[in-house]
């Protein structure tokens, strides 16, 4: 008989890799090589980097929504159109699993009108054309492990990109409408001179090599002709240093205006390959930062493995290398969206049982009911059963986000059972402010930040 499982396949299609892991139930994780290493998974998560205007959850992957996600490759070749490719073949080898995208851009769901917006015409802003940001299940994970007001999260890897985190919400970040904008990466340029790209188009090159040469030829393979920061390290051509010196001049750049996002700065991580394992490159970004108040310590940046502070006792910014965790994240957004719980709730002695939120007594031998299941008081329906019923997956588990809230004037029920602590507040009132919010379930920010007083208006946003 086979072993009952609670184990999520996670698959990473990024820009310069494919990644395959079985992520437990305690989030301990092991990497495989193959599909056919996980015939025993209680569901498939799918890491897709561009979720466009369409999707800002976690969502179950049938057939329309796998051809929506097809659309919209053009909008991150590097990454999508493997993902897209990666969710074909998986559902074709595991059909009787679901399978749920988690997308990249949902962490910078929160970031404000004035980060967000492009200042073009309105026609174009119609079009969706505004910042998106990416890396967004990586800068998660590193502000879950160091948590302070004032976050810059450095993801330096084949795509890099540097974020400013306000109290666990995204707040402005470097990549744009496309993964395209931001620092210099691998084999993208980054930010530059959009004539410059007009004037190419104007003087003979075509759409297409311009498209191709933006993809895969620039960054610092345009430059040193490899994209490999470990190897520019080990090369003395003047062409690579070159190219290093632009690559951590630029991402220092971008750390400082952060700061500024952020009207300071508590600590800086450094994740993804680069990030994680380029001696250099924090030092000479570190290096850069000396005004803000960040000092390295040499020998603990030498010696950086694993999860590790690197800035000397004295220095005002904390300096953290965080590896990477994005598989972690995924599956608990998916077995959030599918129903299962990330961890046993005997073990969290904080935590009341869901009968307990419902203040109803589980009878003996009897299963109680899920938080906001409401099957027993048609009265808490009326307005909770909205969200549940139509954005169930806006819904954030409490392990993911520790809310305060202003509720419905004597509706505390319907909180208190959606598994939100209830702070109490004014008739007609539903307010919010999210101390440690998981982005994974991006549309409750919006949710829960608008203006929204009646059921109607709830149902209706």
């Amino acid at each position: 008989m086979a072993r009952l499982t609670r184990d999520v396949l996670v698959v990473n299609a990024g820009s310069t890799s494919l990644k395959l892991a079985i992520v437990d139930e305690h989030d301990d994780s092991r990497v495989i090589e193959s599909l056919a290493e996980a015939p025993s998974v209680v569901a498939v998560g799918h890491r897709v980097v561009h979720g466009g205007d369409r999707f800002s959850t976690p969502t179950v992957i049938d057939d329309d929504v796998a051809a929506e996600l097809a659309g919209l490759v053009e909008l991150a070749p590097l990454h999508n159109k493997p993902a897209v490719e990666a969710i074909r073949k998986a559902r074709k080898r595991l059909p009787g699993v679901p399978h749920v995208a988690v997308f990249d851009t949902a962490f910078h769901s929160t970031l404000p009108a004035l980060a967000r917006t492009y200042l073009l015409p309105e026609r174009f802003r119609a079009r969706g054309i505004r910042r998106f940001g990416f890396h967004g299940l990586s800068v998660e994970w590193a502000s879950e492990r160091v948590r302070v007001p004032r976050l810059v999260v450095c993801h330096l890897g084949g795509g890099s990109s540097v974020t400013a985190v306000r109290d666990g919400r995204s707040v402005d970040t470097t990549m744009g409408f496309t993964p395209l904008e931001g620092v210099p990466m691998a084999t993208r340029a980054g930010s530059l001179d959009p004539g410059a790209l007009l004037y190419l188009l104007r003087h003979g090159v075509a759409l297409a090599e311009l498209d191709h040469a933006l993809e895969h030829e620039s960054g610092l393979t345009a430059l040193a002709g490899s994209g490999d920061v470990a190897e520019l390290e080990r090369t003395a051509s003047s062409d690579s240093q070159l190219a290093l010196d632009i690559y951590c001049y630029r991402v220092a750049q971008a750390v400082a205006s952060m700061a500024t996002a952020l009207e300071g700065i508590d600590a800086l991580v450094f994740t993804a390959g680069v990030g994680e394992h380029s001696i250099r490159v924090r030092a000479a970004i570190c290096g850069r930062l000396a005004f803000l108040g960040v000092v390295l310590d040499e020998e603990a940046n030498r010696h950086a493995r694993g999860e590790t502070e690197i800035a000397v006792s004295s220095s005002r910014v904390r300096v953290t290398v965080v590896p990477s965790r994005e598989d972690v994240v995924v599956a608990r957004a998916v077995r959030a969206t599918v129903g299962l719980q990330s961890f046993d709730r005997e073990t969290q002695p904080n935590r009341p049982r869901d009968s307990e939120h419902l203040g109803v007594a589980a009878e003996p031998n009897e299963r109680p009911a899920r938080p906001g299941s409401f099957d027993r008081d048609p009265d808490r329906r009326a307005t909770a059963s909205v969200l549940l019923r139509e954005r169930p997956q806006q819904i954030p588990p409490a392990r993911h986000c520790d809310c305060e809230l202003a509720a419905v004037a004597g509706r505390d029920d319907l909180l208190s059972a959606l598994d939100w602590p209830v702070v109490g507040g004014q008739p007609g009132d539903l307010k919010a402010r999210v101390r440690e919010p998981s982005p994974t379930f991006a549309g409750w920010s919006s949710l829960a930040h608008g203006p929204w007083t009646t059921e109607a208006d709830l149902r209706h946003s």
